[in-house]
């Protein structure tokens, strides 16, 4: 055989053989997504098919699970680590694309993942296209974005579901995010979504206008509660016991949800109680709860949100109308 023949013969099945050790890793990494039982291998996993697609030249995998519904199918097992049963797995008959859809809702709820352009992927909610999530496994954070899911939640679902429907996928997505921090180390921006008494949800900075309380006390007027003055701006006792603070901390203003057992966030009480997101939604350009305007595209501009122990607030404790 000619030198030059044999050449490009060795050549050749080299780059076959190398595509196949390629394809038969990609299969066992799956396949061992699938059926691990161990978190960390789980993560493990993930972050080796995130790091290769199969882009190959020589050996082509018509079907084969884009990274996109990688993502998915890593969610979908660390959700199962956390027993969690608010959803359920769409599949294609055509593809390999994978949907999450909440149960329980009469509107459909559905997610996908979207790959980003710098790595990691948002949570997307198909039908109204909010960002609801951004997940990067590498630097194992996970961050929420409050704009997104007071649009879907709060503005959308709002009048088209029991609020006992919609806290169901804000949970489902608490879930997520506290099995991830817990579990796997991961640093989460919880933000609007954070139940812990002692969490104080930071606003975008902006300028606050003195009619802050004011809208509120108005809003507030025909729900049965009652807003009261305090030393550092203001507080209301709603149903279940659940007090609502709006604080001045440094000349900042600030939200604070409290219940005494560290169940209640800011959605919720945007979902519970229409008084209060309608003063929101109002003054939304003033006082959205804050997501990371470097990872979401933002009709406000904000800051990442940070907890801060409530050490400076004085709220006289009031007791809810009866």
């Amino acid at each position: 055989m000619l030198r030059e023949l044999h050449d490009r013969v060795t050549g050749y099945t080299a780059h076959l053989q190398a595509d196949l050790d390629r394809v038969q890793t990609m299969i066992t990494n799956v396949h061992d997504l699938s059926e691990s039982n161990e978190p960390a291998q789980v993560h493990g996993l993930l972050l080796a098919l995130n790091q290769r697609l199969l882009d190959d030249k020589w050996v082509q995998v018509p079907r084969q699970y884009g990274l996109a519904d990688i993502y998915m199918l890593a969610m979908n097992r660390f959700m199962e680590f956390a027993k969690s049963d608010a959803y359920t797995i769409l599949m294609s008959e055509d593809s390999e694309e994978l949907t999450l859809r909440v149960k329980g809702l009469e509107t459909p709820v559905t997610f996908r993942f979207v790959l980003g352009t710098q790595g990691g992927a948002y949570l997307v909610e198909q039908r109204t296209g909010e960002q609801v999530a951004f997940w990067l496994p590498e630097q194992r954070q996970l961050l929420f974005n409050s704009e997104a899911l007071t649009n879907l939640l709060v503005v959308d679902l709002r009048e088209k579901e029991a609020s006992t429907a919609i806290r169901k996928i804000a949970a489902m997505l608490l879930v997520f995010g506290r099995y991830m921090d817990q579990t796997l180390g991961y640093s989460v921006d919880y933000n609007i979504l954070e139940t812990a008494d002692s969490y104080i949800y930071q606003l975008i900075p902006s300028y606050v206008p003195d009619r802050l309380l004011d809208r509120l006390f108005v809003h507030s007027a025909h729900s049965g509660y009652y807003l009261k003055r305090t030393a550092n701006g203001a507080a209301m006792v709603v149903k279940n016991n659940i007090e609502v603070r709006i604080l001045q901390m440094q000349g900042i203003w600030h939200l604070q949800v409290v219940d005494g057992h560290d169940a209640a966030s800011w959605l919720d009480t945007l979902v519970e109680f229409d008084f209060l997101a309608s003063w929101y939604l109002e003054m939304r350009d003033y006082i959205e709860v804050a997501s990371n305007p470097k990872v979401f595209k933002l009709e406000h501009q904000g800051v990442k949100a940070q907890p801060l122990e409530a050490t400076v607030a004085m709220v006289e404790v009031l007791q809810p109308q009866q």
